[in-house]
């Protein structure tokens, strides 16, 4: 009896400590008015790559909320929680997904004045809202007005034309992370063209008709 007195209070020693402690906490709030939920608190490792890329890292050198915000709460279109019940109906909760281009298109107006470098150079694809041409940007010599002769267009389009993520995110994301990416596609090897000289000896290359 004794020693089962003794097990008893052995295990209401050790158990009872933990028990407390894992509902410890659940009844304190974050004021999302005024601090903000901590991002990190779940998202540490999105948070500590982040940190440690050299694109955006001045972003992470703010508060860690502050840092997610920068991009997740840059639609300067949507209205999001604010606590108190007072605010308008959110568009989104905590955070929204955001476009690349929503921060890097022509004359960009985002949240916080965080506009990035404009990605310059692009065809503008149908149906995105945002201006990848840049009517009116400087004319470096590097710089394709309209362009037509970038070489990711198509892949640019297809981004748009995907739902899997926003606008031409799936490209961005392919070329400017180190995420894993594979491509399947097909790749002309052959160029077929018919040349016809006139009495004169003028020449006219084009495609060949017989193909």
């Amino acid at each position: 009896m004794v020693l089962m007195l003794i097990a008893v209070v052995a295990i209401g020693i050790f158990a009872l400590p933990s028990t407390m402690s894992m509902f410890g906490g659940q009844h304190t709030w974050y004021d999302i008015a005024s601090d903000g939920v901590p991002c990190v608190k779940c998202h540490a490792d999105t948070y500590e790559e982040f940190s440690r890329s050299e694109v955006h890292s001045s972003f992470a050198r703010r508060d860690a909320s502050d840092a997610c915000y920068a991009c997740h709460r840059a639609d300067p279109h949507l209205t999001y929680a604010t606590g108190g019940g007072s605010s308008a109906t959110p568009a989104a909760h905590a955070a929204s997904t955001i476009a690349c281009m929503a921060c890097h298109e022509f004359n960009a107006h985002v949240r916080d004045n965080n506009e990035g470098p404009f990605a310059h150079g692009f065809e503008q694809p149908s149906g995105s809202p945002f201006s990848y041409g840049g009517v009116g940007s400087p004319p470096q010599g590097s710089f394709i007005r309209d362009g037509n002769h970038t070489r990711h267009n198509a892949y640019v389009q297809g981004a748009v034309d995907s739902d899997l993520m926003e606008d031409s995110n799936e490209a961005c994301i392919a070329c400017h992370t180190t995420i894993p990416v594979e491509i399947d596609g097909d790749i002309g090897y052959a160029m077929h063209s018919q040349s016809v000289a006139d009495r004169l000896g003028d020449w006219t290359v084009g495609p060949d008709s017989s193909k």
